[in-house]
């Protein structure tokens, strides 16, 4: 069983294996997310943002483990939509 923290402190539990990608996880959570897309998914572990590549196994990326605190933090992104980064507004091609 691995339960995963939201930022509004909710808690969602999943029957996941060790054999589960991270892509399997982000795909479970984002059926369990009620809301418009297109949705991201980025997911925390002890508070810290994980690159995790979509292949890799919850095994191997310690998220299994008793004492992992793990959050998921969904985000919408709106096509065509400006974001600001750093002072700089962004198109949603990620550029200037």
């Amino acid at each position: 069983m691995l339960k995963v923290r939201t930022m509004s402190g909710n808690h969602v539990e999943l029957e996941a294996s060790a054999s589960w990608r991270i892509k399997d996880l982000k795909r479970a959570l984002l059926s369990k997310k009620d809301g418009e897309g297109p949705i991201g998914v980025q997911l925390l572990k002890d508070n810290s943002l994980l690159l995790l590549a979509n292949d890799q196994t919850l095994e191997s990326a310690g998220l299994l483990q008793p004492e992992a605190d793990v959050m998921v933090v969904f985000s919408i992104l709106r096509l065509g939509s400006k974001i600001r980064t750093m002072g700089r507004k962004l198109g949603s091609n990620g550029r200037p």
